[in-house]
């Protein structure tokens, strides 16, 4: 009678096991495959955009503040391990929107603890002891920069394209004042299939009104709300014109400027645009596949979960 328990028999399980062990384990830890990725960073009062391209590409707008409010700086300490977690180690656009600290103060740090490929800014001189010195930062780095306005874009292989949409040379040929400087933030557009993105910066509504005279193509199905909600900002011929489906506005809790205003809530919600909050919603990442658009949330703000914003 033949013996089903043979020693053959036995090895034969073990390499069938061992095989499907295997199979199991590159699963889980192969990277997933996945679409265009941005991720809006809750670094609360500031703002920092993370974009993933479908083949790996990252773009990193902004980088948070390094503020009293934080008491640390958010380049360091929600940032950068935010991108380890993610295992990036190059960004091969950086982008700083206007030299305002609470978008530029986290930058010197991800410029120090990682390799980027080109920088991106409007040519604005602004004489701020930390702007200039991030600017130094990236020159003493050897780091390509580019001075970011309309009709410059980037173009990756993977089918993702970023637009700067304003502001023009022409805006940038006086001298501003720091209240001005709101007003010369690079909005881009980002794309992707059927997808688009708009990233407003801090623009308000004199920003808005320019573009809108000069007929920018604004339509988008995200709309990174300007300036942190600000009342001065997202006025109804702006919104009209992006006509968004979703809106985030990257804010921190109880700030002192009252950000975001209930005026431009008030329009959101009769704009029917389903909005999210890095003060009430954490962290906020939407996943398209060029047509398709996913929001998901951490939920927790990350001041209520030991200043690191999780995503899931």
């Amino acid at each position: 009678m033949p013996q089903t328990d043979s020693p053959r028999a036995n090895v034969r399980l073990l390499l069938v096991a061992a095989i499907i062990v295997a199979a199991i384990w590159v699963w889980a830890l192969w990277p997933s495959a996945h679409g265009l990725l941005v991720t809006f960073i809750d670094v609360g009062q500031g703002d920092s955009i993370l974009i993933e391209t479908p083949k790996g590409h990252v773009v990193l707008v902004d980088a948070g503040p390094q503020g009293a409010e934080l008491g640390l700086d958010a380049g360091s300490r929600i940032v950068a391990p935010l991108l380890r977690g993610k295992g990036i180690s190059v960004i091969d656009l950086l982008i700083l929107t206007h030299p305002h600290e609470d978008h530029y103060g986290g930058m010197s740090s991800i410029v120090r603890q990682f390799r980027v490929s080109r920088f991106a800014t409007p040519d604005i001189a602004y004489p701020d002891k930390e702007y200039t010195g991030l600017i130094r930062l990236v020159k003493k780095r050897k780091i390509p920069v580019t001075h970011a306005h309309s009709g410059v874009e980037a173009r990756f292989a993977d089918g993702v394209t970023l637009r700067f949409l304003y502001p023009n040379p022409a805006d940038l040929a006086h001298k501003m004042t720091d209240e001005e400087m709101n007003d010369v933030s690079a909005v881009l557009k980002v794309e992707y299939g059927t997808a688009e993105i708009l990233l407003a910066g801090d623009v308000g509504s004199e920003a808005e009104l320019k573009m809108l005279a000069r007929g920018v193509d604004l339509d988008a199905d995200v709309l990174k709300v300007p300036h942190h909600g600000s009342s001065s900002g997202t006025s109804w011929s702006f919104l009209k014109a992006v006509h968004p489906d979703i809106a985030v506005i990257s804010v921190g809790r109880w700030n002192q400027f009252g950000h975001p205003s209930r005026e431009t809530l008030a329009r959101l919600r009769k704009s029917r645009v389903r909005t999210y909050r890095t003060d009430l919603d954490g962290t906020v990442t939407m996943e398209t596949d060029g047509e398709i658009i996913r929001m998901r949330q951490s939920r927790t703000p990350f001041w209520l979960r030991g200043r690191m914003p999780v995503v899931r």
